[in-house]
């Protein structure tokens, strides 16, 4: 009688133990569960903040609709790519041909390709102060404009430095 006392004891001892640890265990499982989910909920939410961000961005840039509104045929990506021309269906030549067809008395200064309002066009400057906007995927001409005359005279004033 007195083994077996004995062995429920160390029986009953040895379960005590054994579950004492598990609590433990648990205690440091939960604790660790614990910290990988404020990690995880601290990158959700700078992810959520740049989302934001960028929303914010896209919005203030949408906003920013130049005048006199236009529309073409050669949408613009956002973000814009680095080459514009990639995007073209026609190129300069063909828009400058346009241009001196409309303007046979004018000598073309400059074209570049131009984003306006989300469309790919030419802007071609010409030496009589107007500003021709040329569809970069139709060869039609969408605007007309006196150039830019504040950034033609900051350059003459460079020049003259």
């Amino acid at each position: 009688m007195l083994v077996s006392m004995l062995l429920v004891a160390n029986f009953t001892f040895a379960n005590s133990s054994s579950s004492a640890q598990t609590p433990s265990y648990a205690t440091t499982q939960t604790a660790d569960d614990d910290t990988k989910e404020q990690v995880k909920n601290e990158e959700s939410e700078a992810t959520e903040a740049n989302e934001q961000s960028e929303s914010v961005e896209n919005t203030e840039k949408q906003a920013e609709v130049q005048e006199p509104s236009y529309t073409g045929s050669v949408m613009v990506s956002n973000p814009e790519p680095k080459d514009l021309s990639t995007l073209a269906k026609i190129s300069k030549e063909e828009a400058a041909n346009v241009v001196m067809s409309s303007y046979p008395s004018a000598n073309i200064k400059s074209i570049k390709l131009e984003n306006e309002n989300g469309f790919l066009v030419y802007g071609v400057i010409l030496d009589n102060g107007q500003e021709v906007k040329v569809d970069a995927g139709t060869a039609k001409i969408l605007h007309v404009e006196d150039a830019d005359s504040e950034s033609e005279n900051i350059q003459e004033e460079m020049e003259n430095e």
